[in-house]
């Protein structure tokens, strides 16, 4: 029972962050209004595809990004395919 509250009562206090050089993640990027999720073409330019960190998505520490990243690529080259 200790082990448990002692777990479940764990508190921290944040008291600063990092600067903007120790950022895992920045917001901000093209938004996903203006591209086809399902080639990941832009809806303004023909032929144009975004991914990755150049779209406005922010994931969680513990890979969130990186697999969006390489989902939306596959996505991406799937669509060029398809769209050739």
């Amino acid at each position: 029972n200790d082990l448990v509250n002692a777990l479940t009562n764990f508190t921290v206090t944040v008291t600063a962050t990092n600067s903007f050089d120790q950022a895992q993640v920045c917001s901000g990027g093209i938004p996903l209004t203006e591209i086809n999720p399902e080639t990941m073409e832009s809806t303004i330019v023909k032929d144009l595809y975004i991914v990755g960190e150049l779209l406005d998505v922010d994931g969680d520490c513990g890979g969130y990004n990186l697999g969006f990243a390489w989902i939306s690529g596959i996505k991406a080259g799937n669509g060029c395919v398809k769209n050739a």
